[in-house]
């Protein structure tokens, strides 16, 4: 029972105060690289800057490919949610 109120715990009161909280920020797209999977183009790697801290992120993207590869040197801005690994990208704006 201790081992369960110490580690169980913790994790489910920060999982229901921080996590799907829905975020939004603005990020300065700096290369756009076609994916290969299977012989076939089916996503685009985005790297992005962060403009307020600088720091360089870059993720895989499945949708909008032709739209986003006439958008590299500009900024886009992210819409998400907060997740236990992570930040989840669920919309680009441009």
């Amino acid at each position: 029972m201790a081992l369960w109120k110490f580690s169980v715990v913790p994790i489910m009161y920060y999982a229901e105060n921080n996590l799907g909280e829905l975020w939004s920020e603005e990020y300065f797209l700096t290369d756009v690289t076609t994916c290969i999977i299977n012989d076939q183009q089916q996503c685009i790697t985005l790297n992005i800057t962060d403009l307020s801290t600088g720091e360089e992120h870059s993720f895989r993207w499945y949708l909008d490919t032709d739209e986003l590869q006439a958008l590299k040197n500009k900024k886009i801005n992210l819409v998400g949610e907060k997740s236990y690994f992570g930040y989840l990208v669920n919309e680009i704006q441009w």
